[in-house]
């Protein structure tokens, strides 16, 4: 489901959402409000993930491997991914509290549209099947 609050192709479906979800300027305004603050939040608890991946990557190199280290840094990188995904739900939420319930309604309809696409893309990772093949299931 499409979330306000990530890089350059999480704001053109922002717009698109928009549109298909007729949002009123004030609707527009929260939500766009609302994602600039996850996003700045998310960028903010995000920055510790290289460092303690890099943390981690040494730990394994090195000559005799601490499991308990190991596990510790794995951890901490968890609590942080944890963090990341409740912050995304909450702007979920939040966004969700700006519609109406067509709008909602209509969310739900786009949410399930997409993942019907992505559920076709793993059945047919490289495309559709030949015109033959598809007779075959």
């Amino acid at each position: 489901m499409f979330i306000p609050g990530g890089g350059p192709r999480e704001d053109k479906n922002f717009e698109r959402f928009s549109k298909e979800l007729s949002l009123t300027p004030e609707q527009l305004e929260k939500a766009k409000v609302s994602r600039d603050k996850r996003m700045a939040a998310s960028r903010t608890i995000g920055e510790k993930l290289p460092s303690l991946h890099e943390s981690l990557r040494k730990l394994l190199e090195s000559p005799k491997v601490d499991l308990v280290a190991v596990k510790a840094k794995l951890k901490e990188i968890s609590d942080i991914q944890l963090e990341l995904r409740f912050l995304h739900i909450q702007g979920r939420l939040e966004f969700e509290s700006y519609l109406t319930p067509e709008q909602k309604q209509k969310l739900a309809q786009l949410h399930k549209e997409r993942l019907q696409r992505i559920k076709d893309r793993k059945d047919h990772p490289h495309g559709p099947p030949p015109p033959g093949e598809r007779d075959c299931r």
